[in-house]
């Protein structure tokens, strides 16, 4: 009988060790069981990590002085299982609630489409509506449907998903994702200098554009997933989050979309002149100055995504 293939669950915490715990009990619950579970302790400054690690004796976790990011944070899971001879390494948000089969489903997806990136689907808290079901559309002739994101949110998933398991996407969420490690011994991981947003978007991009690997979603594997929670804890770190969503899906638009850096701008509806005057005002105000409003934080990071800064620019710690 032939092996079934080794899969390395990562989970990443930050300041939540609540939903951490409940997603941590519901992967427990997988009907698919030849995993192991790494939680990424990514900086947290709650004891999130003393409450995982006393709840759980058979997981392994990690724990990192720094917030990394999504991607930096998930890179210690995933070199982590490196040399252990992993054969997927499935990314899972901390504030999801797994579907049972989940596991099973992505992994007989795998089985039947070989190398690719495998994502599921995101359901909000009835069970029924979609939060999330792939980004963008491929046309009849595989080219990227560039229009609305996520086109089956809000619809009830017993609707849309009536016959299909599984269907190629342009790209697969990082709620939900599952890669080879071949690929990632190949090709490498997800780019760590986005920090935050946008990061698993470019990497299907990038993996599709330049090596040919294919983006599934398999709308049999479910998760739980209202959305980003950790930086909807008050006003200053929703504005962390529209810096950080503005300059990166400005950085994916001008590399795959091809838009010019100035329609991406007046996209937004700001001017170039405001944005060229941003530097002046951040060195004359600081760089909070751009949190007092989400226009503020937008002009900030049309401002970076103008002159290519990546990385860390705010430390949502520093917020909470």
């Amino acid at each position: 009988m032939k092996k079934l293939p080794t899969v390395l669950i990562s989970v990443l915490n930050w300041n939540n060790a609540s939903d951490t715990i409940r997603c941590i009990h519901s992967l427990k619950k997988l009907t698919y069981t030849n995993y192991s579970i790494v939680v990424v302790d990514n900086g947290s400054k709650d004891h999130s990590a003393e409450k995982i690690e006393k709840e759980f004796s058979d997981i392994y976790l990690i724990k990192s002085a720094h917030n990394l990011g999504y991607a930096g944070g998930n890179k210690l899971a995933c070199d982590f299982g490196n040399d252990k001879e992993y054969d997927l390494f499935w990314i899972v948000n901390n504030d999801s609630v797994i579907q049972h089969d989940c596991l099973e489903n992505l992994v007989n997806a795998y089985l039947e489409k070989g190398e690719g990136l495998f994502g599921g689907i995101s359901l909000k808290e009835d069970n029924e509506t979609i939060s999330f079901s792939g980004g963008f559309e491929l046309d009849t002739n595989g080219k990227v449907i560039f229009g609305k994101y996520s086109s089956h949110s809000g619809k009830p998933k017993s609707a849309v998903f009536q016959n299909e398991t599984v269907r190629e996407v342009a790209d697969v969420n990082g709620a939900c994702m599952m890669i080879p490690y071949s690929i990632i011994k190949k090709y490498g991981f997800i780019d760590d200098s986005f920090f935050l947003y946008g990061e698993e978007l470019d990497y299907c991009f990038k993996l599709r554009k330049q090596k040919g690997i294919k983006s599934f979603l398999v709308s049999t594997a479910v998760v739980k997933h209202e959305g980003s929670t950790s930086l909807s804890k008050n006003e200053k770190l929703k504005r962390v989050k529209t810096y950080y969503l503005t300059r990166n899906y400005s950085c994916f638009r001008y590399n795959y979309e091809l838009k010019t850096k100035l329609e991406i701008i007046n996209s937004y509806n700001h001017s170039l002149v405001q944005i060229l005057t941003v530097p002046l005002l951040k060195k004359i105000k600081g760089k909070d100055y751009f949190l007092a409003s989400d226009s503020n934080a937008e002009r900030l990071g049309l401002s970076d995504f103008f002159i290519g800064k990546t990385g860390k620019v705010f430390e949502p710690n520093d917020y909470i």
